[in-house]
């Protein structure tokens, strides 16, 4: 879930004819002193039977990122210091009820069983962060600022790992075609979806380019993308593990991209991600059989 609060935004360009070649490139125009805002929220919704038993799980993200270019080089690598302006999450399991809020974030936790998270939102609500983005958009490094973390248990910290966060962020670019496009063209990609303590869904996605709309008077190129296959795993969790995996993605897994050609870079995403099927589960030594229902709903929207 950390991984998916740490997922700040990336979208955007538009074309001339239908049938035209478009460039849809990241090669974002920064400067210093430049100040680029990205919205996310997520909305998630989980059924796991193991054993006859119903575990539901529900969880709400609300996060606004703010970002301050501070310097840029002559070859056009650019520092940024970034900082979470709106950190909000609500999560409820098994009729348990956690509420976290930046701007009340000494309101303790429902059990001690949720303290260890509720700490770790204190510490990355307030944490700040320097990025260096190389001309082409890609990150080259980050590194949080001042160890906002000192203190927490290591199964906590390793959540929001800085190196995990640079991952995410190169898999959004690796969304990009690769190539000119006109209506119809399509292109593939292998993704993960990273849920924390060694969960990991492998997912296929397929994008296709559909031209341009009207979005408030402004004209972006969309892309469109599907599901088409997925897997689940864990890994380098002595705890837990699953087998005999038989997932899929449903028809509601669907996801939308609006690309800015004058930021020349993806600016809005939204996103369904359903997945269902069965799996055997081992959590501590003990074996069930489980049935699995996810549905994930998300946007995510950069301004400058």
């Amino acid at each position: 879930m950390i991984r998916l609060i740490l997922s700040a935004a990336l979208v955007l360009s538009v074309l001339t004819s239908a049938q035209a070649q478009v460039k849809i490139a990241h090669t974002p125009k920064r400067e210093k002193g430049d100040k680029i805002r990205s919205v996310v929220t997520t909305d998630t919704k989980q059924t796991l039977t193991l054993g006859g038993m119903d575990i539901k799980t529900n969880a709400e993200q609300y996060i606004i990122v703010d970002e301050k270019v501070i310097d840029k080089k002559a070859d056009g690598t650019t520092t940024s210091e970034s900082g979470f302006d709106v950190f909000q999450v609500n999560l409820e399991t098994n009729g348990i009820k956690l509420e976290f809020d930046k701007g009340a974030k000494d309101k303790p936790a429902p059990i001690p069983q949720f303290e260890p998270l509720i700490k770790l939102y204190r510490a990355l609500s307030e944490a700040k962060w320097h990025s260096e983005v190389a001309k082409t958009g890609k990150i080259n490094s980050m590194k949080y600022l001042d160890d906002p973390f000192n203190g927490l248990p290591e199964e906590i910290k390793k959540e929001a790992n800085a190196d995990k966060f640079k991952e995410r962020q190169d898999q959004m670019l690796k969304r990009y075609p690769g190539k000119e496009v006109k209506r119809g063209d399509k292109w593939t990609r292998n993704e993960i979806a990273d849920f924390g303590a060694g969960q990991k869904f492998e997912l296929q996605r397929e994008f296709t380019y559909e031209g341009t709309k009207e979005v408030d008077g402004k004209t972006y190129d969309v892309i469109t993308y599907t599901t088409s296959k997925v897997d689940f795993s864990v890994q380098n969790n002595p705890m837990l593990n699953a087998s005999d995996v038989k997932l899929k993605s449903t028809d509601k897994s669907k996801g939308e991209i609006l690309y800015d050609r004058d930021l020349q870079v993806m600016t809005t995403t939204t996103e369904k991600l359903h997945i269902t099927g069965t799996l055997k589960i081992n959590a501590n030594g003990m074996e069930f059989d489980g049935e699995l229902d996810l549905l994930i709903e998300s946007s995510a929207k950069v301004s400058k």
